[in-house]
């Protein structure tokens, strides 16, 4: 298990709430492909993966807080 310095905290937060965000966004997406799609699918998809790139951000900043 990887160990972070008490600086890691916040971005540990923000990288939940940013994978919740990015499972919502997936859901939404899941939800409407079933009701049959349509031109909002451009909007959701790329709502996921604003989503998905804010999370690698978080992540790829946590890394430089990485203790071991």
């Amino acid at each position: 298990m990887a160990v972070y310095s008490q600086e890691a905290t916040e971005l540990m937060s923000k990288y939940r709430e940013a994978d919740e965000a990015e499972s919502v966004a997936i859901k939404a997406l899941d939800e409407y492909m079933k009701a049959g799609g349509g031109e909002l699918i451009r909007d959701l998809s790329e709502k996921m993966e604003s989503a998905h790139a804010k999370k690698l951000s978080i992540y790829n900043e946590m890394q430089k807080y990485r203790l071991d």
